[in-house]
């Protein structure tokens, strides 16, 4: 069979295509503009010493977002260093059996692909479960997420919540910030350090907690364009130095947000609810540059705001821009 192939410009559809140089490239070219048909086998071929079309596309994507390999189908690495638990995988989904109130676990990549599921199963709701990535790779949640309690992924290389991701806890920290085990299991939970350059936390997708959880989205840039659903609970859009958490029977009871980073951004071009909950969106910047900004083009929602003590707060700090 002929595997020699080459780029052809095909008129009809206006765009370079591959080509066979037996059936197309040999000749005149024909009038209609036509190209031979090429089985979807034939263009995964190569010439030996030459990347395939998938793989120069991968090069490709991995070019536009630096620091983002592309995701695994599933967290890989898991060793845990605090607490007492078990990690089991069967086929597209891991199970995550924790045995303590709190457990901490390192992760050379915390990733979860589409039709992935990653499962944890906790003592009670009050139960946190620590995931710390050590790994180069930012981690991309594209699948799905289930806890019965509460969970953080740490990650100084990003987090992304990707458009496909569906999120089901009864709370959630994403950071690019870090937590020393030591803290996590004495109950001290400040969030600290600056991530790698560049690196974001960021929401595409769908994350949802059960009645009274909390989600927090913390790191110097954070963003939302997706969904973030928080019934009688609390949503925490936070860009600081330091993000110190208070939390109580499965709830966030307090957060603090100090000191200032350099470009501080928190963006919520999606829809943010927490009805008969709080809602907060704060960042802290370095200077009187208007370098930290509070975007809000989306839909913050915190109904039962005179009967139920409902609140949203956009704060951009003493030298910031809210919008």
């Amino acid at each position: 069979m002929n595997r020699i192939y080459k780029l052809k410009f095909d008129k009809r559809r206006n765009e370079l295509v591959v080509v066979s140089e037996i059936t197309a490239g040999m000749g005149k070219e024909k009038s209609t503009g036509h190209i031979a048909d090429l089985s979807a086998l034939s263009l995964f071929r190569k010439l030996p010493g030459t990347l395939t079309p998938v793989a120069l596309l991968t090069g490709f994507i991995i070019s536009l977002f630096p620091g983002m390999a592309l995701a695994a189908d599933l967290p890989t690495g898991g060793q845990i260093v605090g607490g007492q638990g078990s990690i089991s995988t069967s086929g597209s989904q891991m199970t995550i059996h924790q045995q303590t109130q709190n457990m901490a676990t390192n992760w050379h990549s915390f990733d979860i692909g589409r039709n992935n599921t990653v499962q944890f199963v906790q003592p009670d709701s009050s139960a946190v479960a620590l995931n710390r990535v050590t790994g180069a790779s930012g981690s991309q949640i594209m699948g799905t997420l289930k806890a019965n309690g509460q969970v953080f992924i740490l990650n100084p290389n990003g987090v992304l919540f990707g458009k496909g991701a569906r999120v089901n806890v009864g709370g959630l920290v994403a950071s690019t910030k870090n937590l020393s085990t030591a803290d996590f299991m004495n109950g001290q939970y400040t969030l600290s350090g600056s991530g790698n350059p560049g690196a974001q936390v960021v929401n595409q997708g769908s994350l949802t907690t059960s009645k009274g959880g909390y989600i927090v989205l913390a790191g110097e840039r954070v963003s939302n364009s997706g969904t973030v659903i928080t019934p009688s609970g609390k949503t925490v859009l936070a860009a600081g130095k330091t993000v110190t958490l208070q939390l109580d029977e499965g709830g966030l009871t307090s957060v603090s947000v100090n000191g200032s980073v350099v470009n501080a951004l928190v963006e919520n071009r999606g829809l943010i609810s927490a009805s008969n909950g709080q809602v907060y969106l704060t960042a802290k910047g370095q200077d009187m540059l208007l370098n930290t900004v509070v975007n809000n083009s989306g839909t913050v929602e915190a109904k039962g705001l005179a009967s139920r003590g409902g609140e949203i707060v956009l704060s951009g700090g003493d030298n910031g821009v809210v919008s």
